[in-house]
């Protein structure tokens, strides 16, 4: 059994949707679109990549339990980061969260930054020096987040992570990564 399919049995029930199938992502990109022109938003390639990481390309969205992705995940598939980044915003999702996460740039650093930390609890070993911590910076500084609360909050959480002291979000992948590795050796 894959992960995804373990989470969603056995922890939270969470939906796949290929953002190329709905309406609904399309026409978000289309208002990011008008938020890249008029400055207010920075969704786009990353040119030190050459990844796509535009909002329909290279952007897992989450919403409530709800994860759309380009192209469509499958739920067979091995968990990465990404995954792992996405299912902790289904893990996260109140409508408090939802509500701040839209309009306050420090809250919505702070839900991301637990959903980086979600991709540390997956992949501990990770090289995450100065160059990661920029390039992310910028990434979630085009969420229209300033850089410095982006540095602050991804520090505060790499810092945690170290420590060993994970936020709830990330605990709940934590116990069910472990409970889904204790099945896998079963």
């Amino acid at each position: 059994m894959s992960f995804l399919e373990y989470f969603r049995d056995n922890v939270l029930k969470i939906r796949l949707v290929d953002k190329d199938d709905s309406w609904f992502m399309k026409m978000i990109n289309v208002f990011l679109l008008i938020g890249n022109a008029l400055n207010i938003t920075n969704i786009k390639d990353d040119p030190e990549t050459e990844a796509d990481e535009s909002f329909m390309g290279g952007y897992g969205t989450t919403i409530g339990h709800t994860i759309y992705d380009n192209p469509g995940w499958e739920w067979h598939k091995s968990p990465s980061e990404h995954v792992f980044h996405e299912v902790g915003h289904a893990v996260q999702f109140s409508i408090w969260m939802a509500i701040t996460y839209v309009f306050s740039a420090e809250r919505r650093m702070y839900w991301e930054s637990e959903c980086v930390q979600c991709e540390m609890v997956w992949n501990p070993d990770r090289k995450r020096d100065d160059k990661w911590m920029a390039r992310r910076a910028r990434q979630f500084a085009g969420y229209g987040i300033p850089e410095e609360v982006c540095r602050r909050e991804l520090a505060a959480r790499l810092e945690e992570f170290q420590e060993g002291r994970l936020t709830k979000t990330a605990q709940v992948l934590a116990d069910a990564k472990k409970a889904w590795e204790d099945e896998q050796a079963r």
